[in-house]
């Protein structure tokens, strides 16, 4: 079977790797390198050169269960190492880092300051209360981190100076946007990272050599179908199926299309979701495989595809999905 994947992130290239045991892939990514937000940059420093990673930087024990799997199978090395966070504020002179006592308190003054003082208190109060208000019955889905803060009177200090820029530095957004965040995503990420904890954290590692010493092993078995700087520029439906077009009008047939939800959004892609996953398994083992291990709601559209079958047609569904590491994860469990 012919299979599009649309994008070289990490969801894109393990679905790749997984389903090019047995088909033909090609991969498109709009940008100049593979990888998605896993880019590592070599610096030298006192003639000793180190790999930073500037998008994905670490994974831990307790919530990557699968992406250890996949770098165990594909033979990457990790190794442990240390996660702790640090606030400068220019404005205020303020300095910490949570690292240890020694650093928390680096500034002694903090010692006997009160705003600072209660910053840690409130910081204990957060730790014990947001997931246990966030269950509550009567907790509102729709409630922002900001709302949150404002309706339980937390301190100033611990708004400028722990949890929004926290919040900031995890999804690199702005301060501000980062009040408008939903609580509830941001608890749940909170608590599932052990950040609601002072001592109960899991181990933190990086890839050795960089994030991007996966990315050769995992693009190995498609290597030579990854087109560069291929944006995708429409999808089409016709009576012949779907087809993706890329820069220059080329136009290039696909049975199966994978792509991320937004990519999905922004070419006006049918929105409809599958209900009955019999049609979908009709389309032969792998699409089966895909409904049930991706579910109905991955797969936005099929349309019957006709397909020279000896002296006649068969019609062969196409299938579109969305796809989030959540789904590759799933697949990389098969």
């Amino acid at each position: 079977m012919r299979i599009a994947v649309v994008g070289s992130g990490i969801a894109g290239l393990v679905a790749a790797h997984l389903l090019a045991r047995r088909h033909e892939i090609t991969v498109f990514e709009a940008n100049d390198w593979v990888g998605g937000h896993t880019h590592t940059v070599d610096v030298e420093v006192a003639q000793q050169r180190y790999a930073i990673d500037t998008g994905f930087i670490v994974f831990n024990d307790w919530t990557y269960p699968n992406f250890i799997r996949l770098l165990d199978k594909l033979g990457v090395a990790s190794q442990p190492t240390e996660m702790s966070f640090s606030v400068c504020d220019p404005a205020s002179g303020l300095e910490y880092n949570g690292n240890n006592l020694n650093s928390l308190f680096a500034q002694r003054s903090n010692l006997l300051s009160p705003s600072f003082l209660r910053m840690l208190f409130d910081i204990l109060r957060f730790n014990r209360e947001a997931l246990t208000d966030l269950e509550k019955p009567e907790a509102n889905t729709q409630t922002t981190l900001g709302d949150y803060l404002r309706e339980r009177r937390y301190s100033r200090c611990f708004i400028d100076h722990y949890i929004v820029p926290m919040g900031s530095a995890i999804w690199s957004m702005s301060l501000r946007d980062m009040l408008d965040f939903p609580l509830a995503f941001f608890v749940r990420f909170f608590h599932n990272h052990g950040l609601l904890s002072v001592s109960n954290r899991p181990q933190w590692r990086v890839i050795q050599g960089g994030s991007r010493s996966y990315v050769p092993a995992l693009t190995a078995p498609f290597a030579r179908n990854i087109r560069l700087n291929c944006p995708l520029q429409r999808i089409r439906r016709d009576a012949q199926g779907v087809s993706i077009i890329i820069r220059q009008g080329e136009v290039l047939p696909s049975l199966l299309l994978i792509m991320r939800g937004s990519v999905i959004l922004q070419k006006r892609m049918p929105d409809g979701t599958i209900e009955d996953l019999g049609i979908i398994r009709q389309a032969g083992e792998t699409l089966g495989e895909l409904s049930f291990l991706l579910g109905s709601q991955a797969v936005v559209d099929v349309v019957a595809t006709p397909v020279a079958a000896g002296q006649k047609d068969v019609l062969e569904p196409t299938v579109v999905c969305r796809l989030d590491y959540a789904n590759a994860a799933k697949l990389l469990q098969s």
